[in-house]
């Protein structure tokens, strides 16, 4: 056979054997291989996108948006398609980016990095005015929250992928999160998304959420309340308010505390609810509901006198002190002058069972049911094995634990006539086509004490909040407000006992014959003054003028005689414009700018020493005196206080 023919039979043969194993391979990725290679095809250029709902808003009682969802675009980096150059610094550094940072996200071996989440107005405007090759922006949306740090540790926050982190948007995140909806797509050959079949459906829209928060009261309650950590300069403090007789929480303030709107620049610290999660001892306001207890089980009377030992009084080993040398006193003057001997006598009268059953009865010890996360139960321990020195000092607020929503709630049932309720701070939840999905009512836990003996004791706590009560700077002329005072030691945690940081805390409902608002307020170790009568009582009084005009609640006396009336001796003769008619006014019990405005009023000139509230004038009211005379004020901080053992 010739050279040619051979080369021509090889050529053949290279040419039958190449489209046998071609054929050999097709074989087997179509027929072995097939369903598998199918399976991976369809996956590439085929697939589903899921479409995340709008979330739902959060509003308060009338109607205020408190937190809702804004549109705002994400930035992204195709980082094979960055164009380095001015530009893309300028770029970097409008978003904050240190060099370190920027390598490491431009360099990044992905074909996509996100660059910045649900960016700024101004940081999208910046990517459109410089239009960097490889990057761009894609829809999205964050958390907004208008009112900043309003209610901020009841609303909580969002995370970046629409999740609750913290609050009402965590607790409530099932309704407001909405549904998810996942659609057809197709990708081509660059991998670009391609609706083939259009977006036939949205994603169901978020419920909203509709709280029982007054954005008013809690306006007034956070003011107030960070006017007077300042002025005390205190470690923080909590003002907490509720309906009594539905369980309602009106307002909810706390300092320090955030914005929700910058949450991740802020301390986890800061984020928790302290009125749920954060126990403390209460003092002497636990002594309201001592003196339920004694009443109820009938261990004491009204109008009894008891023994409080000249101020020092021995169990065992411990000594017990009160504030001032007391001596007999009626079974109200244990109370309105805040006696922790005369306390812990009436603990010992009524014993651990009784007493320690009573608290729990109250909610001591066990969760309020609040609809938020987090909440703790306080420490409340078994009264079997209480000592008699641990039942003494539980009678005046001391070896027990409580979270402010537990006392508040605990003097709710002292305001509605001895019925425990249940807290809430959602009042509904309703769909975007307008149908009520959840509603909280009102709901009775269970009857603590009966109805007069909730009425004896309003009427004495009533008189804790009256010129010679602990809790005087509380004092609103012609409105009937029920309290008690307390000055309580802190725990130190790290050694154990107690730290020389005071909680001074005044809780207290209005008006005490038809009660509206119950109020805790508490300041955390305030250095200007410890006591609750000084530090607390301020800020109650001031929360509850807002409260009146708000809520409209009418005091029961003329507005001429509101200033001091309740102050003047009472054999003075008081004119209808509240001086007396024959002399000159009183100006005891007044603040500095009330004394100064009124005085200026009368064309009276002023010598002011001291600072706080007129304790004392000269020339006093009632006396007669020359126009050109100067009145002379003394000004202190006035208000007792509790003593501790």
């Amino acid at each position: 056979m010739s050279q040619p023919k051979r080369r021509t039979g090889a050529a053949i043969a290279l040419v039958f054997a190449l489209l046998a194993t071609i054929g050999a391979r097709l074989a087997v990725l179509a027929v072995i291989d097939g369903e598998h290679l199918a399976t991976i095809a369809r996956r590439q250029h085929h697939g589903r996108e899921e479409l995340r709902a709008l979330r739902g808003a959060i509003l308060d009682r009338s109607g205020d948006l408190l937190a809702l969802s804004v549109g705002a675009d994400s930035i992204y980096v195709r980082p094979g398609e960055l164009s380095n150059g001015p530009p893309a610094a300028a770029l970097r550094r409008a978003l904050g980016f240190s060099e370190e940072q920027w390598l490491r996200k431009v360099t990044n071996a992905a074909p996509f990095v996100w660059l910045k989440r649900q960016a700024k107005p101004a940081e999208l405007k910046t990517i459109r005015e410089l239009a960097v090759p490889g990057v761009g922006t894609v829809p999205d949306r964050r958390r907004f929250y208008p009112r900043g740090t309003l209610a901020a540790a009841i609303v909580g926050f969002a995370g970046i992928d629409s999740q609750g982190l913290e609050g009402v948007e965590k607790g409530y995140d099932g309704y407001l999160r909405g549904s998810m909806h996942a659609i057809g797509i197709q990708r081509d050959a660059l991998g670009r998304k391609i609706f083939a079949a259009g977006v036939d459906s949205a994603p169901r829209r978020g419920a909203d959420v509709v709280l029982t928060i007054d954005s008013a009261l809690q306006y007034a309650a956070e003011r107030e309340l960070d006017r007077q950590v300042a002025a005390t300069r205190a470690r923080g403090g909590l003002v907490l308010m509720l309906e009594p007789r539905t369980g309602e929480i009106l307002a909810a303030a706390q300092n320090p505390s955030f914005d929700p709107n910058e949450a991740r620049t802020s301390s986890p610290e800061r984020w928790r609810n302290r009125a749920i999660t954060d126990s403390y001892e209460p003092g002497s306001t636990l002594k309201g509901l001592l003196a339920a207890a004694a009443l109820e089980e009938g261990v004491a009377s009204r109008t009894e006198r008891l023994f409080c030992e000249e101020g020092s009084f021995r169990i065992g080993r411990n000594v017990i002190n009160d504030h001032e040398r007391y001596g007999w006193l009626t079974f109200e003057d244990v109370f309105r002058v805040s006696s922790n001997i005369c306390s812990a006598k009436l603990g010992a009268r009524l014993g651990s069972k009784r007493y320690g059953a009573t608290l729990r009865a109250f909610g001591l010890g066990q969760r309020t049911g609040v609809d938020l996360a987090g909440e703790q139960s306080g420490i409340l321990r078994s009264p079997q094995s209480w000592k008699p020195i641990e039942l003494a000092t539980v009678s005046f607020g001391q070896g027990v634990a409580v979270t402010p929503l537990q006392l508040v709630t605990a003097y709710a049932a002292l305001a509605n006539g001895g019925l425990l309720v249940r807290p809430y701070v959602v009042s509904r939840v309703i769909a975007p086509d307008g149908k009520v999905l959840l509603e909280n009512l009102p709901t009775i836990v269970r009857r603590v004490v009966r109805e007069p003996t909730a009425r004896v004791v309003t009427e004495i706590l009533e008189r804790v909040v009256g010129k010679e009560g602990t809790g005087n700077l509380a004092v609103i002329p012609g409105l009937r407000i029920a309290g008690k005072t307390g000055t309580a030691q802190k725990v130190d945690l790290e050694r154990g006992g107690y730290s020389s940081g005071r909680i001074a805390s005044f809780v207290g409902y209005f008006p005490a014959d038809d009660p509206r608002v119950v109020m805790l307020v508490i300041v955390d170790e305030p250095r200007t003054t410890i006591w609750g009568g000084t530090a607390a009582a301020p800020v109650f009084r001031e929360i509850a003028l807002a409260t009146l005009e708000r809520l409209g609640i009418e005091r029961q006396m003329p507005e001429a005689a509101w200033s001091d009336e309740w102050l003047l001796p009472a054999s003075l003769d008081v004119s209808p414009d509240g001086a007396p008619s024959d002399g000159v006014p009183s100006y005891l019990g007044l603040s500095l700018r009330e004394a100064l405005a009124r005085a200026r009023a009368l064309g009276t000139a002023v010598e002011v020493s001291g600072s706080g509230y007129v304790v004392r004038q000269e020339p006093p009211p009632g006396r007669a005196s020359a126009q050109r005379d100067p009145l002379r004020l003394e000004l202190r901080p006035i208000g007792g206080g509790e003593a501790l053992s």
